[in-house]
């Protein structure tokens, strides 16, 4: 009897531990990618912000529009604004409407709670200082210290509750093509399915089962062709 040769297909063959283990390591480093563009733009729109409020706070102060109290407020409201729109759209790629109850409302309360606790921080540290009896100088330096430790802590709270809570959903939006091969085989029911036609192929991925989005978060992939 003449023996019939058997073809291997792609799913009679065991993955190569080596091609998973580079796989993996290719996932934590575009995650970590992902994660530092994230931040640097996060930082960028933060500076940005900054600038807007203190500029505005300087021109209110000089001018006695207000009280420096009331001055800080309306300065803080001001750059909320641009805050919010830049992290959503450019930060976290969040598209479509805005809601007012679940996104404008949560963001600007974070801004105005790094505000008050910013402004606490400094009330107690200068009160502490003039307790001891530091001077003018060593006094400024105490409050300005308390300032940049109240809103650095409160900056990355925020960027945390940003990128958990309120944009959370923008994540598996956008995930790239760019993993995906086609290789040859039968039509298969498989999880990525047969490329219409049946014509022998269909859509795996590179040893990675998932891909990673633009904001590092995990995608499944699709089927392609």
């Amino acid at each position: 009897m003449v023996g019939v040769p058997v073809t291997a297909t792609s799913d009679d063959v065991d993955p190569d531990p080596v091609q998973e283990v580079a796989g993996l390591g290719t996932d934590a480093r575009d995650r970590r990618c992902a994660l530092f563009r994230m931040l640097l733009r996060y930082s960028g729109v933060s500076a940005l912000s900054t600038t807007i409020s203190l500029t505005v706070l300087a021109s209110l102060v000089a001018s006695n529009a207000t009280s420096p109290g009331w001055a800080n407020v309306i300065a803080t409201a001001v750059g909320t604004g641009p805050s919010f729109e830049l992290n959503r759209r450019w930060v976290w790629s969040r598209q479509g409407r805005r809601s007012l109850t679940a996104e404008i409302v949560p963001f600007c309360a974070l801004s105005f709670i790094a505000l008050a606790v910013s402004t606490l921080a400094v009330s107690v540290a200068t009160g502490w200082a003039a307790a001891v009896g530091f001077g003018s100088s060593a006094r400024a330096m105490v409050a300005v210290t308390a300032n940049l430790t109240a809103f650095g802590t409160m900056w990355v709270i925020q960027f945390f509750v940003l990128d958990r809570v309120l944009f959370r959903s923008a994540h598996g939006s956008r995930c790239s093509g760019a993993d995906d091969e086609t290789v040859a085989g039968p039509p298969t029911n498989d999880a990525a399915g047969p490329v219409p036609g049946g014509g022998g192929s269909w859509a795996r991925t590179t040893g990675r089962p998932e891909r990673a989005d633009r904001a590092g978060r995990r995608c499944p992939g699709r089927p392609t062709g």
